[in-house]
């Protein structure tokens, strides 16, 4: 199937451009979520800090 990027998708009513568009946020999103929680992990379970 060779369908033009303006296209909507029969199924899910996006388009080609919609769907890279929400999935690079959704990407964008959960790194900023994973980067914050590595970081207080890391500050969190610091070897230097008595218990």
């Amino acid at each position: 199937m060779n369908r033009d990027e303006t296209s909507l998708h029969p199924d899910t009513g996006v388009t080609s451009v919609m769907f890279v568009e929400r999935s690079l946020n959704e990407i964008r999103f959960w790194s900023r979520i994973m980067k914050e929680h590595s970081f207080f992990f890391d500050w969190g379970l610091d070897a230097r800090i008595p218990n």
